[in-house]
C-alpha cells in the first residue's frame, strides 16, 4: 500500500471537524484515514493560542504554505547563479 498526501478537502474536513470537538478516531473515520494520520496532520499544522497556549488552532493550508514557500528555485542571471525562496 503506498502513502498518498493528504488533499485540501481531507484537511478543511478535518478542520471543520475538530473545531466542532469531533474526537480524533471519529474525524479519522470520517475520511477513511488511520486515527495516527489525523493526530500528525493536527500536530504538524497546528499552533497555541491564549493564555498559557492552551489553546490549539488548526490551520489546513498552513502545510501546502511551507511546502512552497521553502522551496528554493535557482536562476541563472549572467555567470551567476542565484538562489532565493518561492513565497
Amino acid at each position: 500500500m503506498g502513502y498518498y498526501h493528504l488533499n485540501i478537502h481531507e484537511r478543511t474536513v478535518i478542520s471543520q471537524l475538530h473545531t466542532s470537538g469531533v474526537s480524533i478516531r471519529g474525524i479519522a473515520e470520517a475520511i477513511r484515514r488511520s486515527p495516527s494520520t489525523v493526530s500528525r496532520e493536527l500536530k504538524r499544522n497546528s499552533y497555541r493560542t491564549g493564555r498559557n497556549h492552551q489553546i490549539s488552532r488548526y490551520i489546513p493550508r498552513r502545510h501546502r504554505d511551507l511546502i512552497y514557500s521553502a522551496r528554493p528555485i535557482a536562476e541563472e542571471r549572467g555567470n551567476v547563479k542565484v538562489m532565493f525562496y518561492h513565497m
